[in-house]
């Protein structure tokens, strides 16, 4: 009896050894999803950010140039609204 007391004690130590192990590796694979999740959304935001900003920037110049060229882009329409377009360059 004493025989299979002490192979019911060392069968529950071994399976609790393994559950122990198995928790451990749970935990530092949660810690590395939770780890590589953090890093993409942080990727994902500051690409977000960078095209924004990006854009931004292309339409002030866009601006830029319109400004700079209201008078003749108001004249072209004008020869083309009044239908002289002969003297529209290409």
């Amino acid at each position: 009896m004493q025989l299979l007391s002490d192979k019911e004690v060392f069968n529950n130590a071994i399976q609790a050894s393994k559950d122990a192990h198995g928790l451990s590796m749970d935990i530092v694979e949660d810690g590395k999803v939770k780890a590589e999740e953090a890093l993409r959304k942080k990727t994902y935001d500051e690409g977000i950010n960078y095209m924004v900003q990006r854009n931004r920037e292309r339409i002030t110049e866009i601006w830029f140039v319109v400004k700079q060229h209201q008078d003749e882009i108001n004249g072209v329409f004008k020869q083309i609204f009044h239908g002289d377009v002969s003297s529209v360059r290409s």
